[in-house]
């Protein structure tokens, strides 16, 4: 394909048709037209690749490419290989953005000549978010975006929502993009080391204060499956973001926390272990390793959400993990 203005990347595994259909119509229903779709199947069954195959006569700007399974790292590392754009979009399949979401980044991304362009998403359940168009764009300091890229869904949103601290929900200019691969072997956070990375080297960013994409809360997803192994593919995702932020830092130490209690909450409720003292010894196994010591820090909370100070005093007291048992919090 000719070069374009966005190449639009999405990483495809056994998403469901149902799903993918909203998410591919929601870009095909763009008010700017001038984008190409790079689809990346990683390796889904083949009920799944036949139905890929026969996007293609929907758009001829649709792209499917088929790959091994490897990981949504290495489906947007191929994705950005294969993209003409002079901007790249990444969106996930089972998510769908806005009529105008391309149109508006795109405009800030010309007008002020930048790296990347920021916008904000919403927590979704439901197919028919009703989007409100109320574009407003300013330039920030690329600091505040490491910081974001931190905080993650860990901060306060506004009334717009999240600022995005992933790859969705942004414009990146492109060959600024392909000179950083998505880290490999990481199964968590792969997206926020990225993202860091990128925004260090960024020099000119903007942000687009409105509310431009739905992120579906799937619960089948690969982060809300509580498998003890996550915990230990947090902690390798947790080092590599602290050597790129240093010690002391408070919003890793708030990335850190929020981990800390995901792996609670999976503790607590895995079907890998059955009774509650074994839960209960497995807990204290985690309080003793040395990396979640990061939120124990007196005074590391001051800039955090006032839940998630609530939930660090109960951790450090020792009875979060059996808030999980009783209730979702």
């Amino acid at each position: 394909m000719d070069s374009c203005a966005i190449s639009v990347i999405i990483p495809f595994y056994n998403t469901p048709q149902t799903y993918f259909d909203i998410c591919l119509d929601s870009i095909l229903s763009q008010t700017y037209v001038d984008f190409e779709i790079i689809v990346v199947d990683d390796g889904s069954q083949d009920e799944y690749r036949e139905y890929l195959v026969s996007l293609k006569t929907k758009d001829n700007r649709i792209n499917i490419y088929h790959t091994q399974n490897q990981g949504v790292s290495e489906a947007r590392n191929y994705g950005m290989q294969m993209a003409n754009g002079k901007a790249i979009c990444f969106i996930d399949a089972d998510d769908y953005i806005a009529p105008w979401m391309l149109e508006d980044l795109w405009e800030a991304f010309v007008s002020y000549n930048v790296d990347a362009v920021v916008s904000k998403y919403r927590l979704v359940v439901l197919d028919n978010y009703d989007f409100v168009r109320n574009y407003k764009s300013t330039m920030v300091d690329n600091r505040v975006l490491l910081n974001t890229a931190l905080i993650g869904t860990n901060c306060k949103p506004d009334k717009h929502g999240y600022l995005s601290a992933g790859p969705v929900a942004v414009l990146f200019r492109a060959n600024m993009a392909k000179g950083l691969a998505f880290p490999r072997g990481i199964k968590y956070m792969e997206d926020v080391i990225w993202n860091y990375n990128f925004f260090k080297k960024a020099k000119k960013i903007a942000v687009v204060d409105e509310c431009v994409y739905a992120y579906r809360q799937n619960e089948s997803s690969v982060t809300h499956l509580y498998k003890l192994n996550m915990i230990e593919d947090r902690k390798n995702a947790l080092k590599i973001i602290e050597q790129m932020v240093g010690p002391g830092n408070e919003w890793y130490a708030l990335r850190v926390f929020a981990n800390y209690a995901t792996c609670c909450k999976g503790i607590m409720r895995t079907n890998e272990i059955q009774n509650f003292m074994q839960r209960f010894n497995y807990i204290q196994r985690l309080n003793k390793d040395s990396v979640w010591k990061a939120f124990h820090v007196k005074g590391i909370d001051r800039n955090w959400d006032q839940k998630y100070k609530i939930k660090k005093w109960m951790a450090v007291c020792g009875i979060l993990p059996f808030v999980y048992c009783f209730k979702k919090f």
